[in-house]
């Protein structure tokens, strides 16, 4: 199917997200924040001109959970626009206005997709759910839960205890309550949250997982779906293959099953492990949170095993007993 685009004039400015890669480029084209980019030349979506996604959770169809930046740009002049899909934008004029961290990228998510829901309810208790293609639902109470069926479609809540779960392809879900899961089931569809003790859960291929929360597990079983973790205590786990996994808070353990997949733990008191074909990171940190050393394997040398907790300790990796 043909892939159609709309030309929308912007009315003073257009607010998008963007991601890059860790050096914060993007194709090879450096950026900075703070600078203004112009294109010269004609703006063509997909080829030429400054990309970026009013939805932020829509850059990670572009660039990949862990090891990726973000940051908020702001368009001037006309923009070109998906006519169907994700919320993708095109223009010549861009300024990266300010990095963000993904914690703050899920809470504008959740804030952009209350904003463009066709079914949201703002009191407690109150469900929104859609079944058609591109519906999204929302919710901003407390106790409130968001579904949908249909492919395109988001769901997000920003109310504590109230879950968001979607069905089809290319179907994002985020809360940023606390105690709120967000789980998808279609292909590229990220799950992600940001409240203490809300995991984030998604099966289909392409699909990161994502959390920002205390006590909150992010896990994936679909190929080339990454699972990430900021918070302490907060497991990450993948089972797809080239599916990587992250964890950055302390005692967060980070599992790779899945082929030639990495298991990243990066938090004090972390540790990793991973398949036959994978590999692992961890990092050791002094009493006072000092980093002191780094190590990263592929499994099966420096005496790495296959499916084997790791930690790190006096600079070596060590293997785990019980539940350290």
């Amino acid at each position: 199917m043909t892939q159609q685009f709309t030309q929308s004039p912007a009315e003073g400015s257009l607010i998008a997200y963007k991601a890059f890669d860790e050096n914060m480029q993007c194709r090879g084209f450096q950026y900075e924040v703070g600078k203004t980019y112009t294109h010269d030349g004609r703006v063509k979506m997909c080829s030429s001109g400054f990309h970026a996604c009013e939805n932020p959770l829509d850059t990670l169809n572009y660039y990949p959970l862990v090891g990726s930046r973000f940051a908020i740009v702001e368009y001037a002049g006309e923009v070109e626009r998906k006519s169907e899909g994700d919320s993708k934008v095109c223009g010549a004029t861009l300024t990266v206005k300010a990095e963000v961290k993904f914690g703050s990228l899920i809470e504008k998510a959740v804030g952009y997709i209350i904003g463009k829901a066709k079914e949201a309810t703002s009191g407690d208790r109150s469900p929104a759910a859609t079944s058609g293609e591109c519906s999204p639902a929302a919710t901003s109470g407390d106790h409130s839960p968001a579904a949908t069926s249909g492919e395109c479609s988001h769901a997000a809540t920003s109310g504590d205890h109230s879950p968001a779960a979607t069905l089809g392809d290319c179907s994002p879900a985020a809360t940023s309550g606390d105690r709120s899961p967000a789980a998808t089931s279609g292909d590229r569809s990220p799950a992600a949250t940001s409240g203490d003790y809300s995991p984030a859960a998604t099966s289909g291929d392409r699909s990161p997982a994502a959390t920002s929360g205390n006590y909150s597990h992010a896990a994936t079983s679909g190929d080339h779906s990454p699972a990430a973790t900021s918070g302490d205590h907060s497991p990450a786990a993948t089972s797809g293959d080239r599916s990587h996994t992250a964890t950055s808070g302390d005692y967060s353990p980070a599992e790779a099953k899945g082929k030639n997949s990495a298991a990243a733990a990066i938090g004090r008191g972390a540790k990793a492990r991973a398949g036959k074909t994978g590999g692992v990171a961890l990092a050791e940190y002094d009493n006072k949170g000092n980093l002191v050393a780094m190590f990263a394997s592929l499994v099966g040398e420096n005496g790495i095993e296959p499916d084997t907790w790791y930690r790190l300790e006096n600079g070596g990796p060590v293997k785990c007993t019980g539940n350290t």
